[in-house]
Parts: C-alpha cells; structure tokens; sequence
C-alpha cells in the first residue's frame, strides 16, 4: 500500500471515529434534554439512531473524489433529517418547529448546486429545482416569523408572493436557454417559461384578486 492510499486510510478512520463520538453525544444530549422535561420519548430513538449511522457513515465519503463527496452528501442528508425528526419528536417540539421539515429538506435539495450538470439544457433544470428549493426554505422560515408575530400581513394571501417569485425563478431560468444555439432548447425554453408564466398569474391572482 502507498504512502499516501495509506494516510488517506488513516484520515478516514479518523474522522469515522470522530463522528461516531460526536454522534454518541448528540444522542446523549437529546435524551438529556427530553428527561429533563420529565417525559421520555424513548421510542423515538429507534430514529434517532439510524440516523445517527448515516450520517457516521457519511463523513468519511467527503473528499473522495467527486462521486464518493455525491454519495456522502446524499448519506449526510438523510441521516441529517432523520436526526432531526427523532430530535423533534422526542423532545416534543413538532408543534414549535415543524417548519423545519419545509426548511431542512429544502437545504438539502439547494445543496446540490455543487452538482449542476454540464448540459445547458439539465444545467437549467436542476438550477431551476435548486432556487425552487432556496425559496421553499424562505417560505419556512416566513413561517417561523408569521408564528412569532415578527411578520404581520392580515389577512392577505401573501403566498401568493412565493408564487410569482416561483414563477420568475423558472422562467428566468428558462430564458437563459435562449442563447443555446441546438434544436431542441426551444421545447425546455416553453416548459420553464410556460410553467413560471403560469405560476406568476396565479400568483398575482392570489394578491390581487383573492386578498
């Protein structure tokens, strides 16, 4: 074995090990936290622990060549989620933080930005999905901030404002094919800009027209 297949063996079993420490502390601190409220949501660790395994097995993945770094963020956001959803659960925080489970996956989607494929036409499609993603996190956190009292809109459909902001996200992605000089951008130039055209009208139908 070379020196370096060597160290790169070492600095895996290394950071293997040091996230199977911090994911024993993680699990201890949760239960810690759910005693303390006097109610133990023991079975919620039945969750909690796989997803702990998933996210110890992802670590190691990064830095391993760009397929191995794919598989560890798929693995990292998996296990990261269901972590979350044990932890939720069993300290009984669902009805306080449920707008995480918009938020959360929604990071994970817009996470793959790092991934966009060389193609014109799939590189505008998934950077549509990944913006989609980014304003369905928003749409999250507006949540948390309608519930705090920090955004106060009456009685207005202010949803309709993530819609047209849908809308303008997947036409402008859209247009940009526009510069592609083969055949067939124009099919995927009229899907993008035909679904954002449409989900901006509907979107305004709910501001203006709905309020």
């Amino acid at each position: 074995m070379s020196v370096e297949a060597e160290q790169a063996r070492g600095a895996a079993s290394g950071s293997r090990v040091a996230a199977s420490v911090a994911a024993v502390v993680a699990i201890v601190v949760v239960n810690a936290v759910d005693l303390a409220d006097g109610a133990h949501h023991w079975w919620a660790n039945f969750i909690l622990l796989p997803g702990a395994a998933l996210l110890v097995t992802a670590v190691p993945l990064f830095g391993g060549g760009k397929a191995r770094t794919a598989a560890g963020y798929v693995l990292a956001c998996a296990g990261g989620l269901t972590f979350a959803v044990a932890a939720i659960l069993m300290t009984g925080g669902m009805g306080r933080l449920w707008p995480l489970m918009i938020i959360l996956p929604c990071l994970a989607v817009a996470g793959t930005a790092f991934w966009l494929p060389a193609d014109p036409i799939g590189r505008a499609a998934h950077r549509t999905v990944v913006s989609l993603a980014g304003l369905g996190a928003a749409l999250g956190v507006t949540f948390f901030l309608l519930r705090d009292g920090v955004l106060d809109v009456g009685d207005r459909h202010w949803w309709g404002a993530f819609m047209v902001a849908a809308g303008v996200l997947a036409a402008g992605n859209g247009l940009t094919l526009l510069g592609d000089r083969r055949g067939y951008r124009l099919p995927a130039v009229v899907l993008l800009a035909g679904l954002g055209t449409a989900a901006i009208l509907a979107g305004l139908r709910e501001l203006f027209w709905r309020s």
